[in-house]
């Protein structure tokens, strides 16, 4: 899910 929003991709930058 690498910027998977885009704007929150700090938030998913874990996820990614």
């Amino acid at each position: 899910k690498k910027g998977a929003t885009g704007a929150s991709t700090t938030v998913y930058a874990v996820e990614a």
